[in-house]
């Protein structure tokens, strides 16, 4: 059964910036999860404005975990 996760997982994820915080993400993940487009905004936000990330480095990271979880309305 996926998980549904939030954009405090997946930050820390991406972000892989405290240790057993992102290793629990990872472990949530590859155990089947999913997320919602509202959390992927939030996440795009949080990536831009508070750790400055470009928006090209977002669009392909993002392209990239959108493919290891599920997501409601994927074309949002």
């Amino acid at each position: 059964m996926e998980k549904l996760i939030g954009s405090d997982v997946i930050l820390r994820y991406l972000l892989d910036d405290i240790e057993d915080q992102s290793n629990a993400a990872k472990d949530v993940l590859s155990s089947g999860a999913c997320t919602i487009g509202e959390v992927i905004f939030d996440v795009v936000s949080t990536l831009e404005k508070i750790y400055e990330v470009d928006k090209n480095t977002i669009k392909e990271t993002l392209t990239g975990f959108l493919d290891e979880v599920s997501i409601e309305n994927k074309s949002i």
